[in-house]
């Protein structure tokens, strides 16, 4: 889960209040994205991802985020 604080800082962890991603998908992404400075562009739970570079451009789609994963009947 991706979301952004008041402060505009990126935070990861659990909730419902954000985006869902794929973790392969996002490390392979950050990877593909080099040495230096990541530009990660969040507009919405629904939007696609955008993480760009000086040497490559990723869009990752966002997944549904099952409340009840995990969860015993």
């Amino acid at each position: 889960m991706l979301s952004v604080d008041p402060a505009g800082r990126l935070v990861v962890g659990t909730g419902s209040d954000g985006v869902g991603l794929n973790a392969e998908f996002l490390l392979e992404a950050v990877d593909a994205g080099g040495a230096g400075q990541l530009r990660l562009e969040l507009d919405g739970p629904l939007a696609p991802v955008a993480i760009r570079s000086a040497e490559s451009f990723s869009l990752l789609m966002p997944v549904r985020l099952d409340e009840t994963a995990g969860a015993t009947p």
